[in-house]
């Protein structure tokens, strides 16, 4: 899924960035964290840190 913008409770802001579907490995972590696409490389993100999120505008035809 793409993100047209992240913000985290740290002040920290992303643009335009991808969501990546956890590994099952990942995925059961006792922290609940989102991986994420930023400039080639993968990122885990602690859910409980997201202020806000800003999807990209979907067309429809």
């Amino acid at each position: 899924m793409k993100i047209k913008k992240l913000i985290l409770a740290t002040g920290e802001e992303f643009e335009d960035i991808e969501i990546i579907e956890l590994s099952l490995k990942e995925a059961m972590l006792p922290i609940p964290f989102i991986k994420i696409k930023l400039n080639k490389k993968e990122v885990l993100i602690n859910k409980d840190f997201v202020l806000s999120l800003e999807l990209t505008k979907l067309q429809t035809i």
